[in-house]
């Protein structure tokens, strides 16, 4: 899923879009380098359960391309 601050309330001040991006089924800690996926017992979500935490391979790789390309395009000296 992707969407803009633009595309919900006008562009920023500064007019530059922001993207989210969604992992479906991405949990806790899914772009820490091959953490095995396990329970954390401490602290538990507001419904009570305990938070699953994990390396999320695919989710990971795209992060680590996706976030260098947009320092690059937007923190770049004019």
């Amino acid at each position: 899923m992707h969407f803009s601050r633009g595309a919900r309330k006008g562009k920023g001040k500064r007019g530059r879009p922001a993207e989210i991006v969604i992992y479906e089924g991405a949990v806790h800690s899914v772009d820490a380098p091959n953490m095995t996926l396990r329970e954390r017992l401490a602290p538990l979500t507001a419904a009570g359960e305990a938070l699953l935490q994990g390396t999320g391979h695919a989710a990971r790789e795209d992060a680590l391309r996706r976030v260098p390309a947009v320092l690059e395009r937007y923190l770049k000296p004019e």
